[in-house]
C-alpha cells in the first residue's frame, strides 16, 4: 500500500511471488508454489488504509514415502497405504483476498500501520486435493478435506522513506488462523485450527517492490520472495 503522505494513494498492483516450504509432521513433504496476485489499495479514512484482490496459484506439493527409521508413529498410521498413494500432486487455488490498515504517521519519513486485518477465500483444486479427500480419517491424525480454504488474521507494519524520495523500505509483521476446524477421528477430542505467523521484508524503488517472507505454523514451515509493481 502508498504512504499516507503519498500523492497517489488509490493505486493498483499487480504481483507475483515463488513459495517454498516443508509440510507435514517434521516437514517432510516438499512443497513449491507460484502466485500471481492483483489488488487495489485505497485510501478510507485519514488513517485507515484498505486494499481489495485476486488471487490464483498453482503448483506442487511432494507426499514423500514414510520410512520406519524417521521415528515412532502413532499405532494408527497406515504407512504401505500412504507410501503407496506419495509422489508429487499437482495443486492450485483462486480466490479473493482483501484488509484495512490503522496508521500512525510518525513524522514525514515514517509510517506505523499500527494494526491491520486481513482475510482470503480461495477455491482449491487438483491432484493434492483429490489426495486428501481419499485418504482415510483412521490412518492420520488430521486430514483437511475441504475445498474452500478460508483465513483470517492480523499485522503490524513499518514503513520508511530515506531522503531519497522514490525509495521505500518496511517490514511486517503477521499472524492468523485458518477459519475451518479440524477434527481428529484418531485421537479422541483432539481439534485443531491452524495457524500461522509471517514477517515479511521489503524494498520498494520507483513502482517496483521487492520482498522476502519468512513463514510458519501448525505443520508447516518456509519462505516467500516476490515482486510487485504498481501500475500507472
Amino acid at each position: 500500500m502508498p504512504m499516507i503522505s503519498d500523492s497517489s494513494r488509490n493505486t493498483h498492483y499487480l504481483t507475483m511471488s515463488a513459495n517454498f516450504a516443508g509440510a507435514n509432521d517434521q516437514l517432510t513433504d516438499y512443497v513449491f508454489v507460484g502466485q500471481a496476485k492483483w489488488h487495489y489499495s485505497m485510501k478510507i479514512a485519514n488513517n485507515v488504509q484498505g486494499f481489495i484482490g485476486a488471487q490464483f496459484s498453482a503448483g506442487t506439493y511432494e507426499v514423500r514415502p514414510i520410512r520406519e527409521s524417521e521415528g515412532e508413529l502413532p499405532y494408527y498410521v497406515d504407512i504401505p497405504k500412504i507410501n503407496n498413494a506419495s509422489g508429487i500432486k499437482y495443486t492450485g487455488a483462486a480466490g479473493l483476498n482483501g484488509g484495512f490498515a490503522f496508521v500512525v504517521p510518525m513524522g514525514s519519513r515514517h509510517e506505523w500501520r499500527i494494526f491491520g486485518v486481513e482475510g482470503s477465500v480461495s477455491r482449491e483444486f487438483g491432484d493434492y486435493m483429490q489426495f486428501r479427500e481419499m485418504m482415510p480419517d483412521s490412518i492420520v491424525t488430521f486430514v483437511d478435506k475441504g475445498e474452500w480454504p478460508a483465513t483470517l488474521g492480523g499485522f503490524t507494519e513499518w514503513v520508511f522513506r530515506p531522503s531519497n524520495p522514490k525509495v521505500r523500505l518496511g517490514f511486517q509483521l503477521g499472524w492468523g488462523t485458518g477459519i475451518n476446524r479440524l477434527v481428529s477421528h484418531t485421537e479422541e477430542y483432539r481439534y485443531l485450527r491452524p495457524r500461522y505467523f509471517y514477517q515479511t521484508f521489503h524494498f520498494t524503488r520507483d513502482n517496483v517492490t521487492t520482498y522476502f517472507s519468512g513463514r510458519f505454523g501448525n505443520y508447516f514451515a518456509g519462505f516467500q520472495f516476490g515482486l510487485s509493481f504498481r501500475l500507472k
